[in-house]
């Protein structure tokens, strides 16, 4: 005989609505205007415990108080009824107008116990769609219902539509999606595969930045000229008037901050491997000598740094200072080598570190990956400025701790050693006011599982676009108790037995990331998630017309040092 096969049906909780209707009109008619109540409480975000407390006081003080007179008042009514019904002489037609003033009198006597029971009814009531619902197995077809419309315009924090889930109240608002100032406070990760739409959730966020009057500086570590265009048109739609500047159109001012500073951002240039350590000490003995010189001003651009590095201008500057001196004679072989590779990067940048306006010189900073014929430069330039970036935001001397700000890093894993940037950003900017918006196509973009944990650990919202490998970052949503089937069949056939169990289950299903439409993201905020629709921001064209690249800023002339004699007379320059 063969064994009867088992086949387990989705996970999916059982409606109990038909029920639940039908017994409050039996037991008390306006029972159904306090359960309708009580679910539209419920979505608006009241907790069922105090729902139902709300309702099960006042209904077993009617209860005690009317449920006599009630129950007298019901059964006169009814008796006429009945007599009405024994009598041979009464057509069938006759009995429905005594039959619905009995319903009117009952609904109006259980009144007070009605919308009590209602609103306990509605408390109890198993919310089947409070989950994100997960697609059904291979082979069966998904139904799917056309999300209903938001009823009127966007509010100005919104993201999009949102199709449904259990985040909390302070989300939604007429059916929109939106960010809370505590959500736009903290450091937030998006990860979606190329063309998922990820830059126009990126456009929302400047557009959202925008209309809290709040500075953002977006870096895009790819170069991608309609991602400037995507956050620059979403900014300026809220900020018509806000002053921009994009990088490297033109020159941001890279030489801010006390030497030490600006010590640590050039090192940022290159990396050095372990065998590499002896050269790195070398090269941070001669920057350090070259931006701490005495009786000479800060270095205030790339010309007078290269200026400086040499050999003998070190020497001159630091004459009178004989420990120092030896030290830069001793070292002399391998500062040219350093003179070389910072002249190499600063000749690449054509002076885009030597600007007039830095990062708060303007309402939106857009920096994209500089076109070098070494991408290795373009890597050691990006690096220079998120070193820069990270000194502004922790510096009150540049921006106020008050002062809030939008980090935008799309693509940031691209950038050799872009992440360890990254992290360093977010972590240091979650106490100076700076929100930090990462974003990048897979979960291994975010590092292996100590740099996964560091900066999911510090974020405060995830945004999963469509991702073919974001399983694990899909159970952070937590689970869900769900209904579980198992059915019997024999020979093809149903038997007709089966059981059920009630099992956790993940709110959100691998298989509902992998297939999301492009536009379409799971929000997964601490134990709650949901869909939304993020809205393209519809700028004008026009407005980036005026935005043309700014003429390149001439170089500043090289500090004109005298030319450095040795103490025993020979000269070290031609």
């Amino acid at each position: 005989m063969t064994p009867p096969a088992r086949a387990s049906s989705p996970a999916q909780p059982v409606s109990a609505m038909p029920l639940v209707v039908g017994a409050l009109l039996l037991l008390a008619p306006v029972a159904l205007l306090g359960w309708i109540g009580g679910a539209l409480a419920l979505r608006m975000g009241a907790r069922r415990g105090v729902l139902a407390l709300a309702g099960l006081a006042p209904g077993l003080v009617a209860v005690l108080l009317l449920g006599p007179r009630i129950t007298a008042a019901a059964a006169a009514a009814l008796a006429q009824v009945f007599g009405l019904v024994g009598s041979p002489a009464t057509p069938s037609w006759a009995l429905l107008g005594p039959l619905a003033g009995w319903f009117g009198r009952w609904a109006w006597v259980t009144t007070p116990i009605g919308v009590p029971v209602g609103m306990v009814a509605a408390a109890l009531t198993p919310a089947g769609g409070d989950g994100i619902p997960a697609l059904p197995p291979s082979g069966q077809p998904a139904r799917q219902r056309r999300p209903r419309r938001p009823r009127g315009p966007m509010p100005p924090a919104g993201i999009g539509a949102y199709l449904g889930g259990d985040l909390p109240r302070a989300w939604v608002q007429r059916r929109w999606l939106v960010l809370p100032d505590h959500a736009q406070a903290r450091p937030r990760i998006v990860v979606g595969a190329s063309g998922s739409g990820k830059s126009v959730l990126l456009g929302r966020e400047s557009y959202i930045a925008a209309t809290g009057n709040r500075p953002v500086v977006a870096i895009d570590c790819k170069g991608d000229a309609g991602f400037r265009d995507e956050v620059t048109g979403a900014y300026l739609a809220a900020r018509p008037d806000a002053r921009v500047l994009w990088w490297p159109q033109e020159p941001l001012n890279g030489w801010l901050g006390d030497p030490g500073a600006l010590l640590g951002r050039l090192l940022q240039v290159w990396h050095f491997s372990p065998e590499a350590q002896f050269y790195r000490e070398v090269a941070a003995t001669v920057i350090r000598l070259a931006v701490t010189a005495p009786r000479v001003p800060p270095v205030a651009s790339s010309t007078e740094l290269l200026g400086r590095l040499s050999s003998g201008n070190l020497l001159r500057l630091w004459d009178g200072h004989p420990d120092i001196c030896a030290l830069l004679r001793s070292l002399t072989p391998r500062m040219a080598e350093v003179e070389l590779r910072v002249l190499n990067l600063l000749a690449s940048l054509h002076g885009a570190l030597d600007g007039r306006r830095s990062w708060g010189d303007a309402d939106l900073v857009v920096c994209s990956v500089p076109v070098m014929a070494s991408p290795a430069d373009a890597d050691a330039a990006v690096r220079v400025l998120l070193a820069d970036l990270a000194h502004h935001v922790a510096s009150p001397d540049r921006k106020p701790a008050e002062q809030p700000l939008t980090i935008l890093l799309d693509e940031f894993s691209a950038i050799s050693g872009g992440r360890d940037a990254a992290l360093h950003l977010t972590e240091r900017g979650r106490s100076h006011g700076a929100a930090t918006v990462l974003s990048v196509q897979s979960e291994a973009g975010l590092g292996d599982e100590s740099e996964q944990e560091r900066m999911l650990g510090a974020a405060g919202l995830l945004t999963l676009f469509r991702s073919p490998t974001a399983e694990r970052l899909a159970k952070l949503a937590g689970t869900i108790l769900q209904a579980d089937y198992t059915w019997q069949y024999e020979a093809g056939q149903a038997t007709g037995r089966g059981s059920g169990a009630m099992r956790y289950s993940h709110r959100l299903d691998m298989n509902l990331i992998r297939s999301l439409p492009p536009g379409r993201a799971a929000i997964i905020a601490p134990g709650t998630a949901g869909l939304v629709d993020v809205e393209r921001v519809n700028a004008d064209p026009a407005v980036l017309s005026w935005l043309q690249p700014l003429p390149e800023v001439e170089p500043e002339p090289v500090v004109e040092l005298p030319r450095p004699v040795e103490p025993d007379g020979p000269e070290l320059l031609p």
